[in-house]
């Protein structure tokens, strides 16, 4: 049988752990869901500014291109993770439908 001592140490352990893989599972679930909106953002931009003015350029496209590499070269500090995850959504709905127009 084990001490009591150590059965404390074995559930501060086993709590520390549990800590981690929630934490870990909220910010996957928040780059998913972060993700997700920036693909609305995209079909939005689509749908109501499909070009940049006076060019054949998809407005989603490049909003999505210009949030990946600010936020890769940390221009929104502790922001760019989260931006990073809405541009490449964005860039995610640009994917989607040109491989739907592709395939149709």
């Amino acid at each position: 049988m084990s001490s009591p001592l150590a059965r404390i140490e074995a559930l501060k352990t086993r709590l520390a752990n549990i800590k981690e893989q929630t934490a870990q599972a909220a910010k996957i679930g928040t780059s998913a869901m972060l993700a997700t909106g920036g693909g609305a953002l995209g079909g939005l931009l689509d749908a109501k500014f499909p070009k940049l003015p006076n060019t054949n350029v998809d407005t989603a496209g490049v909003g999505g291109a210009l949030g990946v590499i600010a936020a890769m070269t940390g221009f929104f500090d502790e922001h760019s993770e989260h931006v990073g995850s809405i541009a490449g959504g964005m860039l995610a709905y640009i994917a989607g439908r040109e491989l739907r127009q592709h395939f149709a």
